[in-house]
Order: C-alpha cells, then structure tokens, then sequence
C-alpha cells in the first residue's frame, strides 16, 4: 500500500514539474526577449498618481525617481488621507526643491465612506480631480522606485486602442538574509509567473485610459472594493478591451520584512486574487498540489524508512527521500532561472545588481515558503477581517467592504501604524 501511494506520488510530482517547467519557460522567454529598446514615442498628456500613508523607508527615493521622468508632459499627485501624516513632510520636501521635471500636486482625500479601503477611495478622490484634457493615469505604489523611462515604457502599449490597462510587476531583491525578507522574495518570485500568464496587475506600476475610467463603471466598483487593481482583469474583459502585461517593466525592491509582516503580506495579495480574480482557483490548485505533494513524499519517506527498519528493505525508502530531494533541488534550478531572467531585465533598467547567491539559508527559505505559502493560501480562503496600513477591514463580499478600526498613531521612523487607546468603530453596515 505504502509503495503505490509513493510511486503514485512520484508520477504525479513528474507531471507537476513538466507542467511547472512549461508555465516557467514561457515567462522566460518573455523576459529573454526583453532588449531594451521600446517605441517610446507615443507620450499623450500624462498623470502619475500614488497614494501616501506613512514615511516608507523609500519614499523620498520614490517621489525623487517618479517627479524626474523622461516624458513631455505629465504631472505628479500624491494623495493622503491625512495632511499631518509623516508622508506629508517628505513631499513638501521634494516640492521644496524645484529640480523636478513636472509639476507636484498634493491632494487630501475627503473623509472616506468606511465601505471601501483608504486607497481605493484616495484613488477615486484623485481621479475626479485629474482634468478632462489627460488622456492616460498611471499608479504608483510608495515603494516604487522608477527608472527614468518607467512612465513612457508603462504607457506605451496603450497606443493600440484596444489596450485599456497595461501594468509591470514587482521584483524583490533582498538587502538581508531575514527569514521573512526571503520568504516574501521567492513567494513573489514564483508568483510573478502566474501573474503574467493569467494577466493579473499591479496597482504599484500601472496605466490606464482615462477614457476607460470615464466610461465604465470603475469607479461604483472602486467605491466599494478593497483592493484596486486585480479587479481590472474581469473588468477589462468584461468591456471588451484588453489588458498588457510588460515584462519589461520589473520594479526592483529592497526593503526587509520580518517574518510575521511576510505572512501578512502573502495572505493579502492571495485575498486579492481570492475575492478579484477569475482564476484564483488556479492559484489554490497549484499550491495545494505543489505542498500535498511533498506533504506525501516526507510522509511516504518516513513511514518506508520505517518499514526498511522492520523488514530489511531500503529500496522503497531511498526512493522517496530521492524524488523528495529531486523536487527540491528542482526548485532551486527553476529559483536560478527566474531570478537570472529577472536580473538581465532589471539591469537593462539602469540598475545592474548581480543575482542572488545559493545559500544554505536561502536553499532552506525555497523549503519554508511552500508551507508558509499552503497556510496563506488557506488562510485567505476564510480571511474576513485583514489590517492593513494600521487600518482594520471587515469583508464580507468582495465589494462589501467596511471599515471597522481607522485611527492610528504613526512612527515615522518606520513607516508603521500602532494602536491607540482611542479607537474609532465604524458601524458595521
């Protein structure tokens, strides 16, 4: 019995990899034929908008990079919440110094509804504020820190009409060996993949068609949504438009997180894709696949070893121990290809880092994240109640969102959100 199951276990871990390894190539291939060169000559009227809640450890860096782009015309708002958040101080800094190639607007959000998040509804303010004259508005997240042709590479595929949303993607390059910083990097790593294949954008580097926003229904959407940007892919497909993936634009990242910030932040960008995206189910066959898999091998290799123990025989026992180090070490050559990939792109970019070094840390992190990866996944499955920026939602449906615990105290310092004693409770309508 123990024998079939293993051997069974095997077979189907062998069709995993083949099916993994194609999903893989194709996303390589599409980061191999990155070369670094782009029409960039379609630049319509331009606004960059990005929400602000705290002093991220990069803002200055990210408003510096965003307010200097290579583009004719375009303009930089930033919106928040609050004007004496500490996010507010840096702006006026970068607004002080006059270097920049656009003008910066700063913009507080009226008081929000408590039924969508703080940034869909600091999106919805900026958009009603953008001028009838601006053909096209790119999002940008706080720790997206652009290079200087990131605005005209992002707009570019909207010069075919029937593209109504392009977007790029995130890359973590980890400045430390933190569990949760290597974690969050291969969790991204392979998520990125899926991301591209079933065309899943990224609110911190993405453009979209003011027309589109002016004639749909985006904003009843974003009025009750709680996140803004996975939505877009049913969106887009449902107005007949279409969405552009650009392998090009990979958005480096080098800030730590610890463990537990990891965890938060994986189970977040998996209920996004729970509550927004058609094909979340995919996403949650292939994590259960990939960690019920190895869950079988482990349990297949201690129960062998077992009965090697009793009867002698160590041959199925060396079996599974083998095909469970093989589907490993397996990882790490499909680790090695992605973050190669992903690098020569980066580096086209201006901004050359070698890629990462195999560690035995980083070798035992590619282990630990299929487990933490199996929690999230379940986690965002039942997820109701999420914080996020030091402000506590309630979910219900996907566009029945509440806000139950929005005031907070700041660390600038950090970039973080604490509790304080007064609490405000939304009614839970």
């Amino acid at each position: 019995m123990t024998s079939t199951i293993i051997v069974s276990a095997i077979v189907f871990l062998a069709l995993l990899a083949l099916i993994q390894f194609v999903l893989v190539a194709i996303y390589c291939r599409a980061l191999a034929r990155v070369d670094g060169k782009s029409d960039r000559s379609f630049q319509p009227l331009a606004t960059v908008i990005v929400c602000l809640r705290g002093a991220d450890p990069y803002l200055q860096n990210c408003l510096l990079a965003l307010s200097n782009q290579r583009y004719d015309q375009y303009d930089l708002l930033c919106v928040l919440d609050d004007s004496q958040d500490p996010a507010a101080e840096v702006l006026d800094q970068i607004r002080e110094r006059g270097d920049s190639n656009c003008r910066i607007e700063k913009l507080i959000a009226g008081e929000p509804s408590g039924h969508c998040s703080l940034k869909c509804h600091s999106l919805v303010s900026a958009m009603q504020q953008i001028d009838e004259s601006v053909e096209v508005v790119a999002l940008a997240d706080a720790d997206t820190i652009a290079d200087p042709y990131w605005l005209r590479d992002l707009v570019a595929p909207l010069a075919n009409p029937e593209v109504a949303v392009s977007s790029g993607n995130r890359w973590y390059q980890p400045p430390d060996h933190r569990m949760g910083t290597l974690v969050r990097y291969i969790w991204n790593l392979a998520a990125s993949v899926q991301m591209y294949l079933y065309r899943i954008p990224w609110g911190g580097s993405l453009a979209m068609r003011m027309n589109y926003w002016r004639d749909t229904d985006l904003k009843q959407h974003w009025e009750r949504a709680m996140f803004e940007d996975t939505m877009l892919a049913a969106h887009v497909k449902r107005h007949g438009r279409q969405i552009a993936m650009v392998p090009s634009l990979l958005v480096a990242n080098r800030e730590s997180i610890d463990y537990r910030g990891a965890l938060q932040w994986i189970c977040r960008q998996l209920l996004n894709v729970r509550l927004y995206h058609p094909k979340s189910i995919l996403t949650a066959l292939h994590c259960f696949a990939t960690s019920g898999t190895i869950l079988v091998l482990l349990l297949g290799g201690i129960t062998a070893t077992m009965t090697g123990v009793v009867a002698g025989d160590w041959s199925l026992a060396w079996g599974a121990w083998a095909a469970l180090a093989g589907y490993l070490l397996y990882y790490v050559v499909i680790w090695n290809w992605l973050e190669r990939s992903a690098t020569r792109v980066i580096s086209l970019r201006r901004d050359r880092r070698p890629p990462q070094s195999l560690t035995w840390r980083l070798t035992w992190a590619i282990a630990v994240t299929q487990w933490v990866y199996t929690g999230a996944t379940i986690s965002a499955m039942f997820l109701k109640r999420i914080s996020w920026r030091g402000v506590q939602y309630l979910i219900r449906k996907p566009f029945d969102v509440t806000i139950i615990i929005a005031e907070k105290t700041i660390c600038p310092s950090a970039g973080r959100f604490y509790e304080t004693e007064s609490i405000e409770h939304r009614p839970l309508i």
